[in-house]
């Protein structure tokens, strides 16, 4: 997993690709295999697997029926 450091750069960083990623999904939600057809001309397969796994972790997103949607709070 690359965070910011003296190697990579903020926009290299997974933090990025987060943001990328969040970007991409829509308010009612969109599934893996759709997500990851848009995300692949802007990274790599390790880094969506990293972005992913960061989002879930922190509770950014959620996973439903295949789907991935945006979690919100109150």
């Amino acid at each position: 997993m690359k965070f910011p450091s003296k190697l990579y750069t903020v926009e290299e960083s997974v933090i990025c690709q987060m943001t990328r990623l969040m970007e991409l999904i829509p308010n009612e939600g969109i599934a893996i295999n759709i997500l990851f057809r848009e995300a692949k001309n802007i990274m790599l397969i390790s880094d969506f697997i990293d972005a992913l796994t960061c989002m879930y972790t922190t509770e950014s997103i959620e996973f439903k029926d295949n789907k991935i949607f945006r979690s919100y709070y109150d």
